[in-house]
């Protein structure tokens, strides 16, 4: 008896319903990364690095018949499925915070997505992982290969549109919530300021040293507060979800305490590019560059161990979760927040609350 090793009939079925699920996984993760403004914690990236290789290796299985595919996958499931149980069961409590990797960036455990009040990240990965082992395993019914391809990529597009329609309509009713009770969380009075203080328009934006769209608004949005004749105020707040970005934060409150706070972020937003690389940030470059200003260095560096400024930071960490700031630049004006991001969006919605609040 000769032994087959292409792949045919039920065995193409249940690779290509694996890669369909596998790359349903990886546009997923990257939809509520990069479009959704999600940022990703250690756990997740784990498990990207065993999710996302596997659609290469199963298109290539695919694309060559071989019968030997998923063992090739196999060792990239069971790495995945592992983290992704792990994962599960530190957000579930199982496993206690203080056991989490997650040292920089968001926490492992944090609840940033669901649905039907009990569908998570971690747990939608777990499933993915738990359906490419099975199919591993499980002989499917003898279908034709269009049939598996027709009923497979409509489940994709079902749960891509049913999830992104069911989160969109959940952060609509969160974020209107949010703006009508108007809490503290939007405004603390350690927040710096840039602006006349008595100015009935407050633009509040959640941002981070090392984030690129920070520094490109930066000029843009103080423009805004100046051409609107002290009607309107920036209050800034630290959202460190980079490398080095909460070290660089207490850079700033340190210089605060001197009052050079302003001409300090200038500074390290326009030498961003030369110290706020993600791969290996050299936080310790903005020292040098702080040289030609008036600073007192040896000052600020002992600052930066002052307890208050830590609870500064910690406080705007605590409020950027409570407000569902994933990603920055965030604003809000007047608690609001922007509609769609973008900087013409920011400035109608700054000109319609400088109307209401003038007239």
């Amino acid at each position: 008896m000769v032994v087959s090793n292409q792949l045919s009939g039920p065995r193409w079925g249940r690779v290509f319903a694996a890669w369909v699920i596998a790359l349903t996984a990886t546009l997923g993760a990257l939809f509520l990364s990069e479009i959704m403004g999600f940022v990703p914690c250690e756990l997740c990236w784990y498990q990207r690095i065993f999710m996302f290789p596997l659609v290469f290796i199963l298109a290539v299985g695919l694309a060559t018949s071989d019968v030997r595919v998923f063992v090739y996958a196999l060792p990239m499931v069971v790495g995945g499925w592992f983290v992704a149980l792990y994962h599960n069961l530190l957000y579930l409590g199982v496993i206690p915070p203080a056991l989490q990797p997650c040292g920089q960036g968001p926490s492992c455990a944090e609840v940033n997505l669901n649905l039907l009040g009990f569908i998570s990240i971690p747990l939608l990965s777990l499933l993915a992982f738990t359906a490419i082992a099975t199919l591993h395993k499980k002989r499917c019914f003898k279908v034709k290969k269009q049939t598996v391809l027709v009923l497979t990529s409509i489940l994709a597009v079902m749960v891509f549109a049913i999830s992104g329609f069911v989160y969109e309509q959940s952060q609509v009713r969160k974020k209107a919530q949010l703006a009508s009770t108007k809490t503290t969380e939007f405004e603390r009075m350690h927040s710096p300021v840039y602006g006349p203080t008595d100015a009935k328009v407050t633009i509040v934006e959640f941002f981070d040293p090392a984030c690129e769209s920070c520094r490109a608004f930066y000029p843009a949005v103080k423009d805004l507060v100046n051409t609107n004749g002290g009607k309107v105020k920036l209050v800034l707040r630290y959202a460190p979800f980079h490398e080095g970005s909460e070290e660089v934060a207490k850079i700033l409150e340190a210089s605060r305490l001197q009052g050079k706070y302003w001409p300090t972020l200038e500074t390290v937003l326009q030498m961003q590019p030369q110290w706020a690389s993600h791969d290996n940030p050299q936080v310790n470059l903005i020292w040098d560059y702080l040289k030609a200003s008036d600073l007192d260095i040896d000052k600020a560096r002992k600052d930066m161990s002052n307890p208050t400024i830590a609870a500064i930071v910690d406080q705007d960490k605590v409020d950027l979760r409570a407000l569902l700031v994933t990603q920055t630049p965030t604003f809000f004006v007047n608690g609001k927040p922007l509609p769609k991001f973008g900087f013409e969006q920011l400035k109608a919605l700054v000109e319609e609350e400088v109307e209401t609040a003038y007239n």
